[in-house]
């Protein structure tokens, strides 16, 4: 998103524990510029579970992850006086969300359990 993370994510706080559907209600009323963006993400996502994995409704399934990180960062610059330069930084943020069934405590444990970080290594009990 061409917008900063810390703006981003002031709106994503907004809905982080909701339902799919309800968070698209929440972000149709949301004053911030990041709203829509956000908004468009869950519908595309809730769009995706429909028609991949065939889930009937999608507005019952629940904001399990909602990260936002900082993107990447253009550089440019403006003239000023007496010759020189000075920079001007556009941030971007970087969204991750994930729709699921489980509340958010619930898939933090999934995730824990089946990654293969956690695995103990040439140990035979």
């Amino acid at each position: 998103m061409r917008q900063t993370a810390r703006k981003v994510r002031r709106c994503v706080n907004l809905i982080r524990t909701m339902t799919a559907g309800d968070a698209v209600k929440q972000l149709g009323f949301a004053p911030y510029a990041a709203a829509l963006p956000i908004k468009k993400l869950i519908e595309s996502a809730m769009a995706n579970a429909s028609h991949n994995f065939s889930i009937e409704n999608p507005e019952n399934l629940k904001i399990s992850q909602l990260l936002v990180d900082d993107g990447v960062v253009y550089k440019r610059w403006r003239a000023v006086s007496k010759g020189t330069a000075h920079s001007i930084k556009k941030r971007t943020a970087q969204v991750r969300l994930v729709l699921s069934e489980m509340n958010a405590a619930e898939y933090a444990a999934y995730v824990w359990d089946n990654s293969p970080r956690n695995k103990k290594k040439g140990k035979v009990a």
